[in-house]
């Protein structure tokens, strides 16, 4: 008997399970928001499609926030702190990117990997996107 995470016909999409997986991983907030509306099936898929959501719109309101903080910063004329913060964001960023990269492989290869931190909201945003 095929198992579920490698079986097609378990999803709503038709994909198997670690393709649809990687492609909510992909572009983390659109394709994580895509998956959940059209995935009804798979709870493997919807826990990615969840967790690059996530990831996804932590990183849009981090990114928003910072822009606040350095228009408001270079107005009062403290650019150097816009120097240091864009230095410390820059890490920030090279980390997610690895972690997007851990993502895709996990994802790809059919694993289900808690993120640290991130995985502990999953439950309340699979609940937003409830299955009928």
């Amino acid at each position: 008997m095929p198992d579920e995470n490698t079986d097609p016909s378990t999803t709503s999409t038709g994909l198997a399970p670690n393709v649809g997986a990687g492609l909510a991983c992909i572009f983390p907030l659109i394709a994580g928001i895509i998956f959940l509306v059209i995935e009804k099936k798979n709870e493997f898929i919807r826990y990615w499609a969840a967790q690059s959501l996530i990831l996804g719109g932590v990183m849009f309101a981090a990114s928003v926030a910072l822009q606040i903080v350095f228009a408001i910063l270079s107005a009062i004329h403290l650019g150097f702190l816009v120097v240091i913060l864009g230095l410390i964001w820059m890490l920030v960023c090279l980390g997610i990117f690895v972690l997007w990269i851990i993502m895709l492989i996990k994802s790809f290869g059919g694993q289900k990997w808690d993120i640290p931190v991130i995985s502990q909201y999953v439950p309340t945003v699979l609940g937003w996107f409830k299955t009928a």
